[in-house]
C-alpha cells in the first residue's frame, strides 16, 4: 500500500514497529558495549597472568626459561593488540573514546 492509502491499522502497526525498534536500540547498544568491555577485561586478565608467570620464571634464575618468557611476551603483545582493536571498534561504533575505567 502507498502511504496515502494506508488504513489507520496499517499506520498504527507500522508506527508500533518503529516504536519497538527504537526501544530495542538502547538495549542493543548496552549489550554491544558490555561485550566489548568483557573482551577488553579478559585480555587484561590474560596479560596480568602472563606478566606474573614471567616474574615467577625470572625469580628462579638458576632454571630460567627464556623461551617461555619470549613466548609470554609475544602473547602479551597479541592481547594488547586485541585491546587496541576493541578500543577502535568502540570508537567506530559509538563515536567516543573507550575508557576501560568507566562502566
Amino acid at each position: 500500500m502507498t502511504e496515502k492509502h494506508k488504513t489507520k491499522f496499517d499506520k498504527l502497526y507500522d508506527g508500533s514497529k518503529e516504536l519497538i525498534k527504537s526501544m530495542r536500540k538502547p538495549l542493543a547498544r548496552k549489550s554491544i558495549k558490555r561485550k566489548i568491555r568483557s573482551g577488553y577485561d579478559d585480555a587484561q586478565t590474560k596479560i596480568d597472568d602472563l606478566l606474573e608467570k614471567n616474574e615467577d620464571i625470572i625469580i628462579d634464575i638458576k632454571n630460567i626459561d627464556l623461551n617461555r618468557i619470549v613466548n609470554n611476551m609475544a602473547d602479551i603483545e597479541e592481547y594488547q593488540k586485541a585491546q587496541r582493536n576493541l578500543s577502535k571498534l568502540w570508537k567506530d561504533l559509538f563515536g567516543e573514546d573507550f575508557n576501560p575505567e568507566i562502566e
